[in-house]
């Protein structure tokens, strides 16, 4: 009946808000791909890129990013934080690139609500001697396991 219902369902387990825990995990995933995608049209906007330019930009990257995301939940599922022969980026260049982002945004006039905090992520991070390790460590600047 629920496949009738909605396609592509999927049992996740017997546990009580299991199922509620996992759709708000991935609705983390899909708002940080979505706003993403609002900042990339903004800083295509105030730079007059057309976006059409962007569409065929991404439809080439998104191979890319689709290995970047299995790997990272791949490597923080291991406990692989520290740097080693399959470390695709540590967190320094990442951090610089979004110093970089950040002035544009500020320059454009482009809200960084959300950047900002990615920022804030990458210094706890970074004062934490942290930034040599592979971006995945990033997952331990977020809160502890389960909330506590």
């Amino acid at each position: 009946m629920f496949g009738a219902l909605g396609g592509n369902v999927q049992h996740v387990g017997v546990e009580p808000g299991r199922a509620n825990a996992l759709d708000s995990a991935l609705l983390a995933l899909m708002w940080g791909a979505l706003f993403g995608t609002l900042h990339a049209i903004a800083v295509c906007q105030a730079e007059d890129i057309d976006l059409g330019e962007l569409e065929r930009q991404w439809a080439a990257t998104a191979p890319v990013l689709d290995g970047l995301v299995a790997d990272l939940i791949k490597r923080t599922n291991a406990g692989r934080f520290a740097s080693d022969e399959e470390t695709l980026s540590s967190i320094s260049p990442h951090h610089s690139s979004l110093q970089h982002l950040i002035e544009l945004m500020e320059a454009r006039r482009i809200d960084r609500s959300v950047v900002d905090g990615y920022d804030t992520i990458f210094k706890r991070a970074i004062d934490a001697g942290r930034e040599n390790d592979d971006f995945a460590s990033l997952s331990q600047f977020l809160g502890k396991p389960g909330g506590k």
